[in-house]
């Protein structure tokens, strides 16, 4: 789940006193785990909790007093869509608390501990023994005082000195996103046009995505967003003034025990509304207060020739410039999910990384385009260590079953959307930096041109659609990969069936949406010039949106009869 952290102290405590019970999480010296259901009391920023004198949890926190205290409330179970089980999941909101138990042994004191327990559930006043009193176990003291204590100095140096008695820590719940990525940077020293790009292949664990345009103050800029999270992360995007970025994440950089991470999505959204260039960009990175809560490398561009890739985790960052002839001799650099800064051979992608650099070697002599980038990376299915490509006649499955196992391809089940974004050279107009969006699995989909000058007049096919609860290119693009991945008992889902997205009979998904994807090219492709002189025509692309509305879904609507 990705974790949230809030400090309000009203949230924080609301949680709290709408709970019922609390789950008390504890360990053995043998890393046993054990976890209780307890009534539990609050006053002040401590927790109450009592049992019995003696007992397994008794005897556990003997030897090891660490405790982890869990509330939770408003449970409901959501999904995106009814069909789709990955989508399923349980919203709530939750508060955590760590510390070590004490126990409180004064008389007086333990009656008054008893008394706020109570008064979690009732509002009577009541009376106990003194035999009830000596025997009752009351856990509290340095476990909370000392966690409220922590809490108490991290909110001082985020707001302003502020004093609370408590804090801990809230979450709300979200699925795992962008559990991996493939990514480039060309330069425009490497591109026929002069204009750099930039490409990020999504692989995650949010099924559905869409366009959202953000007016929130500082620069406005197009993001890609869960579907379930429209006013969350923001997970690659560019704005008005031709800055864009995106991420992958890393696995071999973080070298602290920070828990509470996943914050890539949320950094990106603050720097589109802030950064105008790369060196804007690093300054926005330096002031950030650390820990930064990343693991990733960050990739931008900007409207005046700037192209790096920022390797970031909790405390520093790297910066690898794509203009540099040493480091990036062909005018590019790809990056999947290690960090060349980081632990030599752990992270992951390391075969995705070896076939983006043949697809884009190859590439590189016909010249680097958003049209080939989409149709020659998103969708290939080249494995290097395994060297087969199964668009290839003689090694195609559709020569034995049409069925092959999925594995270190670029586009896999996990793939939500594909992006090029196409910059400017340097002096020209920034609002013509176009973002080629193709939402959903990237082999049953096709790339739609974006600008921010366009604002809230996206195509209807990449924005957020109520009745499908994402875009509409991204519901349709699912349907037919469902078919893709028909198979669900067993590990039937590591399994695609290759003969319905590429055949001899050029009747496969790719090589349908394939000509559907050239006519929508040609049709922007053919006032390129103009705008490039004029600026953008806003009327004009909204009539070309139409157009490409109807061609798609009439492709759809007739892939999904077939």
């Amino acid at each position: 789940m990705k974790t949230l952290i809030h400090t309000d102290k009203e949230q924080i405590e609301s949680i709290i006193r709408q709970s019922d019970v609390c789950f008390v999480g504890m360990a053995d010296t043998d890393g046993t785990p054990y976890v209780l259901p307890m009534n539990f009391g609050y006053k002040d920023g401590v927790i109450y909790l009592h049992s019995a004198q003696d007992g397994r949890s008794i005897s556990i926190l003997e030897r090891n007093p660490k405790v982890c205290i869990t509330f939770s409330i408003d449970h409901a179970l959501v999904f995106q869509h009814p069909e789709v089980a990955c989508s399923y999941r349980m919203r709530s909101k939750s508060v955590i608390a760590w510390g070590k138990v004490a126990y409180e042994e004064d008389f007086d004191k333990k009656v008054e501990a008893l008394d706020i327990i109570m008064k979690q559930y009732s509002d009577k006043t009541f009376r106990y023994s003194d035999p009830a009193v000596r025997n009752v176990k009351i856990w509290t003291g340095s476990a909370v005082r000392n966690l409220a204590l922590l809490i108490r100095n991290l909110i001082k140096s985020i707001n302003d000195m502020k004093k609370l008695l408590l804090l801990f820590v809230l979450c709300l719940c979200f699925p795992v996103v962008d559990k991996a990525c493939t990514s480039i940077i060309i330069t425009g020293k490497a591109t026929p046009d002069g204009r750099p790009l930039m490409w990020k292949h999504r692989d995650t664990g949010a099924p559905y995505n869409h366009i959202s345009y953000f007016d929130e103050g500082g620069y406005r800029f197009l993001g890609l967003v869960n579907s379930d999270d429209p006013e969350g992360a923001v997970w690659t995007g560019s704005n008005e003034t031709g800055f864009s970025i995106m991420n992958t994440a890393s696995y071999n950089l973080k070298d602290d025990d920070i828990k509470e991470m996943d914050q890539e999505g949320n950094l990106m959204r603050k720097a589109l509304r802030v950064c105008k260039t790369v060196q804007d960009f690093e300054h926005f990175l330096d002031t950030l207060p650390r820990p930064m809560r990343v693991e990733a490398n960050f990739g931008v561009i900007d409207a005046y020739g700037g192209a790096a890739y920022y390797e970031t985790n909790n405390e520093r960052y790297y910066k690898k410039d794509a203009n540099d002839p040493n480091l990036a001799p062909e005018g590019y650099l790809i990056y999947t999910n290690f960090s060349f800064e980081g632990r030599t051979d752990e992270g992951k992608g390391y075969v995705r990384y070896e076939n983006a650099k043949k697809i884009f070697k190859e590439m590189r002599d016909g010249g680097f385009t958003p049209q080939r980038i989409f149709q020659q990376a998103s969708r290939s299915f080249y494995n290097s260590l395994l060297d087969i490509d199964l668009m290839d006649k003689e090694q195609s499955p559709n020569n034995r079953t049409g069925w092959f196992v999925e594995q270190d391809f670029i586009p896999r089940l996990e793939s939500t959307a594909s992006i090029v974004i196409q910059g400017v050279r340097s002096g020209m107009n920034p609002e013509l930096t176009t973002m080629w969006t193709a939402l959903g699995y990237p082999p049953t989909s096709v790339a739609i041109p974006l600008w921010v000058k366009m604002g809230k007049e996206q195509s209807a096919l990449v924005t957020y659609d109520a009745s499908y609860e994402t875009a509409l290119l991204d519901w349709y693009s699912v349907q037919l990969q469902k078919n893709v991945y028909s198979i669900h008992r067993g590990n039937g889902q590591k399994y695609l069936h290759w003969q319905l997205l590429w055949n001899d009979d050029q009747s496969g998904y790719i090589q349908q949406l394939r000509a559907v994807e050239n006519r929508i090219f040609d049709l922007f492709d053919a006032h390129k010039t103009e705008w490039e002189q004029n600026g953008l025509d806003t009327k004009e692309i909204q009539r070309l949106y139409k157009e490409v509305d109807k061609l798609v879904n009439k492709a759809f609507l007739g892939l999904q009869k077939s």
